[in-house]
């Protein structure tokens, strides 16, 4: 899968075998409403998670939200509400 972008709304998302959310590329999330849970991450992007004015309410058991990518995998988060629970990093921004 490529680019993610959701924009505006609310979505729950039950993950059972991995991530709840995940794209191998850039995820966008702009006036999102997000309920995540998943044995894994909540949000797994590879290159940028972007987020604005969006609420994310993760309960997980690795990362609650993060970018893969060792060589330019960036995190940015504008104006967001976050709530997690994480058995690992709230965030990880592998290079910021």
């Amino acid at each position: 899968m490529g680019n993610l972008t959701v924009s505006g709304g609310t979505l729950t998302v039950s993950g059972e075998a991995d991530n709840a959310i995940s794209s191998k590329d850039e995820i966008f999330l702009f006036d999102a409403e997000l309920y995540l849970s998943a044995p894994d991450d909540g949000i797994s992007g590879r290159d940028l998670l972007w987020a604005e004015n969006s609420y994310i309410c993760a309960e997980v058991g690795g990362d609650g939200i993060k970018a893969t990518n060792l060589e330019s995998g960036k995190v940015s988060l504008l104006n967001c509400t976050l709530e997690l629970v994480t058995g690992l990093d709230g965030i990880d921004g592998a290079t910021e």
